[in-house]
């Protein structure tokens, strides 16, 4: 979406590449905001069924989502 709304700029057509930024922006928040939940999952992680584990300086590993009944 960046990319696009730079070659929207170049292009001269500034007003919809502002538009195409916003969209943008607003995209990344929407995936990223959720990590600050309990939960620390993305919407790609949701998406994709995993989530990120891992304790303090420990590299974190997508794993599957295992529900237990």
């Amino acid at each position: 979406m960046y990319a696009v709304a730079c070659v929207l700029l170049v292009e001269g057509q500034v007003v919809l590449s502002v538009l195409v930024w916003a969209v943008a922006v607003a995209l990344f928040l929407v995936n990223a905001l959720p990590v600050l939940s309990p939960g620390r999952r993305s919407l790609a992680d949701r998406v994709a069924g995993t989530a990120v584990t891992g304790i303090g300086l420990s590299r974190p590993v997508a794993t599957p989502l295992v529900r237990t009944f």
